[in-house]
């Protein structure tokens, strides 16, 4: 018989999120310290981003992401080269992540 201990220890690890994330590739800024830097927002959810820029923040801090309508403060969580980890301090909701989709979609 199969120990199933074993075998879920062997298993390759899920990564869990606490949000659904959608992938971009959209302009944004962030401010950081009073100083806006321009940002490529790479993934969205109600938590939080992913953005790349060439300028990174040192490290944690408080920041401001602006795209759009949306302007949202909230904390750097990570930074890993050019892309930078952003928690948000109050969740966003879906219809302002769908608005911003919905605006960055070509007409047609």
């Amino acid at each position: 018989m199969i120990d199933p201990v074993s075998v879920k220890a062997k298993a390759p690890a899920v990564e869990r999120r606490a949000a659904r994330r959608t992938r971009v590739l959209l302009a944004a800024e962030l401010e950081i310290g009073g100083k806006v830097v321009s940002a490529t927002l790479l993934n969205l959810s109600s938590k939080g981003a992913m953005v790349a820029c060439t300028d990174p923040p040192p490290g944690d801090g408080k920041v401001v992401l602006r795209r759009g309508a949306l302007e949202t403060s909230g904390v750097i969580a990570w930074v890993k080269g050019n892309q930078v980890g952003v928690k948000f301090d109050e969740k966003i909701s879906q219809l302002q992540i769908a608005a911003i989709l919905h605006r960055a979609s070509p007409k047609g």
